[in-house]
């Protein structure tokens, strides 16, 4: 392969991965954004204690509930 070939296919690399951490961003935002809703928690209350006890609760009942499928 030439150089310029190679050029242009880490281009494309480099925007698909830009895209591809976008895409995770938005993801997490979004993950986010529901689940304080769902659970109609107050961002005032949302330390960091407060959401790492939530989550580990969070994870500790999906984990369990992939054991029970």
């Amino acid at each position: 392969m030439n150089n310029s070939k190679l050029a242009k296919q880490e281009a494309q690399l480099k925007k698909l991965n830009a895209q591809i951490k976008e895409a995770k961003i938005t993801i997490d935002k979004n993950l986010g954004h529901k689940l304080i809703a769902k659970l109609n928690l107050d961002y005032t209350d949302l330390d960091k204690d407060t959401i790492n006890h939530l989550i580990n609760q969070l994870a500790h009942l999906y984990q369990a509930s992939e054991h029970h499928e």
